[in-house]
């Protein structure tokens, strides 16, 4: 029994997009009954052997796969249409190529207003404002400055946050 599964799951695999070409209809598949029929026939080859599943199953796609092409192909304005200047063979159809544009630079357009000018010595106080940040100041002014340089571990110790095993 397995050669003969095996034979017509070949001679589906083989056979089905040649009977196409000979007017074979393959809408039978869109019932639901003999999809059910191709899951058995599938199921029933898979508990013979791998090999005769595998080609049961390989049949059935190709059913289902020839069903698909016929469906798509009766759809309107489905149906290849070849390039020709004549009516004698088609011709191939131009290679499809990218287009390259090329753009000359433009600089930016600014106005007057949003050009700002200004000399080095101009721009060396904003530089030295920079480092200094006098003008920035703390929105929360009830909270204690911490001291600087030597007498900043007083202050955290203060806090609670310095340990005397971290100094050693």
């Amino acid at each position: 029994m397995e050669t003969t599964v095996s034979a017509v799951s070949l001679a589906i695999i083989l056979g089905a997009p040649l009977a196409q070409n000979i007017g074979l209809s393959f809408r039978l598949i869109d019932n639901a009954l003999s999809r059910l029929l191709l899951i058995l026939w599938a199921g029933y080859a898979i508990r013979l052997s791998a090999f005769t599943g595998i080609l049961a199953f390989l049949a059935v796609m190709t059913l289902i796969t020839e069903r698909n092409h016929e469906v798509l192909t009766t759809f309107p304005n489905q149906k290849p249409r070849w390039p020709s200047n004549s009516f004698g063979m088609p011709i191939a159809p131009p290679p499809l190529l990218g287009v390259n544009e090329e753009h000359a630079y433009e600089p930016p357009q600014y106005t007057h207003e949003e050009v700002v000018q200004g000399t080095d010595t101009d721009l060396s106080h904003v530089a030295d404002n920079y480092d200094k940040a006098s003008d920035l100041h703390d929105n929360r002014e009830d909270l204690p400055v911490p001291e600087q340089g030597s007498h900043a571990g007083s202050f955290f110790e203060s806090k609670g946050l310095a340990s005397t095993e971290l100094r050693g």
